[in-house]
């Protein structure tokens, strides 16, 4: 069946522990019936067509709950979404390492089946994906390579989790949120007459906006950018040093190169030439924004000395905006209230 080593064990305990494993279970016996037919009767739509057809039914009815890790203030749906989420990835990595199947996508392709347009690219893009998932290797760099990609789908989802998770908190007074609405200030708890002033986004970036104090800017900006603290670099260097060791069992001679192959740039060196030609192609205009910046804030604080810095971006932006080209998004937004935002949105997309 479908897991087999050691790593495909620790596969099997997550994914019958996961609350997708209905899901997946189903995925399984879909693959089966992929994997039994005979080779003389596959066509595209039982063999290629049906492996895609089987995803997209798993993604169907298990991302909701993943994107639930995301979004959810409930501390256990959170808990259970990332837990859907690491079993999806990981029955995905095991789904591209098992042999039976890609002998079975193998057969039918060397079959020279004349196929055009989206189904030659499904077919080509396929077999790439075969090939990026190690099927070139022999089985023990295989399992290697698993082994490192279940590592890296559970670090990845514990960096994630430490941001979510992070419960920083910086005690302001309201002196020091001036310019911030009656409305905001409401939705910020409070103990001892200090605002507790929080990482989430609806906290955080309408005091980047709005606030006109720089020092108050200054110490969300920091806290934001710290988000997960220490083990966040202690996971995040475990996870470059795994992407180098995929990347190195993938004959790689770097790990962009594999992560830009399946996009647009193709490869490392490319990305690197575009940034080489796109530099001093928008370094004027920069500069020139740079220097719009610097003046609007010398302006506003009087100092002619005021230096600019990367908490000062969107409250500036936001006023020059407002003074200098008559856009104002708190007006805009009395014109979209949620109601209607999510109305319009449904009559676009029905």
């Amino acid at each position: 069946m479908l897991f087999r080593s050691n790593a495909s064990t620790v596969l099997a305990q997550l994914a019958g522990s996961s609350p997708v494993a209905a899901a997946l279970k189903k995925a399984d016996y879909a693959v089966e019936r992929i994997v039994a037919l005979d080779d003389q009767k596959r066509t595209f739509d039982n063999t290629i067509g049906a492996i895609d057809d089987l995803i997209v039914r798993l993604r169907l009815e298990t991302e909701f709950l993943q994107f639930m890790a995301h979004v959810s203030p409930n501390a256990e749906l959170r808990d259970r979404g990332q837990k859907a989420e690491e079993a999806v990835r990981n029955w995905m990595i095991d789904l591209l390492k098992r042999e039976d199947v890609y002998r079975a996508v193998k057969q039918f392709s060397d079959t020279k089946p004349e196929l055009t347009g989206e189904r030659k690219r499904l077919l080509q893009r396929t077999l790439r994906d075969y090939r990026r998932a190690g099927m070139a290797l022999n089985k023990e760099e295989r399992e290697k390579l698993k082994a490192v990609q279940i590592e890296i789908t559970k670090l990845s989802l514990e960096f994630d989790k430490n941001i979510r998770d992070d419960a920083t908190r910086v005690p302001l007074s309201k002196e020091e949120l001036k310019g911030m609405s009656d409305g905001w200030l409401k939705a910020q708890p409070s103990s001892g007459g200090l605002f507790l002033v929080g990482m989430d986004y609806p906290s955080f970036l309408p005091l980047m906006n709005y606030c006109d104090v720089e020092s108050t800017r200054q110490k969300v900006w920091v806290s934001y950018k710290r988000r997960g603290g220490m083990k966040n670099v202690t996971v995040l260097e475990r996870i470059l040093k795994l992407r180098a060791q995929a990347a190195r069992l993938l004959k790689y001679k770097h790990p962009a190169d594999y992560e830009t192959e399946i996009r647009m740039a193709k490869s490392a060196d490319e990305v690197l030439k575009f940034y080489a030609t796109l530099r001093p192609l928008l370094r004027k205009k920069a500069l020139l924004d740079w220097d719009e910046f610097i003046q609007a804030k010398r302006q506003h604080t009087g100092n002619p000395n005021a230096k600019f810095f990367p908490w000062d971006q969107s409250f500036y932006q936001k006023r020059l905006m407002k003074e200098k080209y008559a856009v104002d998004s708190e007006k805009v937004r009395e014109y979209f209230p949620l109601s209607r935002v999510i109305g319009g949105l449904f009559s676009i997309t029905r």
